[in-house]
């Protein structure tokens, strides 16, 4: 878990990742234990790489990985504040299917 501070107060940012991944296989991501006093108000999820927080707006979302690779995940919340936390970066290594 990480945690950054903000002007208002803390807002922690924490994740879980399944390891051992391939390729079109469906992966959930777990953002529960992000937290900010007064609650989350927004999640995103950037979970290509391509720098871009486009690719989920869900607490929990679900992603295949069509493709074997290694994807930088990163997950970007703003709390009821306007105040705006981004995890470090985790590396996601899809092994091609049937490898």
């Amino acid at each position: 878990m990480r945690a950054l501070r903000f002007v208002r107060y803390w807002i922690a940012v924490g994740w879980l990742l399944v390891a051992g991944l391939v390729a079109g296989s469906l992966v959930t991501l777990d953002a529960r234990p992000s937290f900010a006093p007064g609650g989350i108000a927004r999640y995103r999820w950037d979970l290509d790489g391509d720098g871009q927080y486009d690719d989920s707006s869900a607490q929990n979302p679900s992603y295949t990985y069509s493709t074997a690779g290694t994807y930088p995940a990163k997950l970007r919340v703003t709390d009821n504040q306007g105040a705006q936390a981004v995890s470090n970066s985790v590396e996601i290594v899809v092994s091609p299917a049937g490898a």
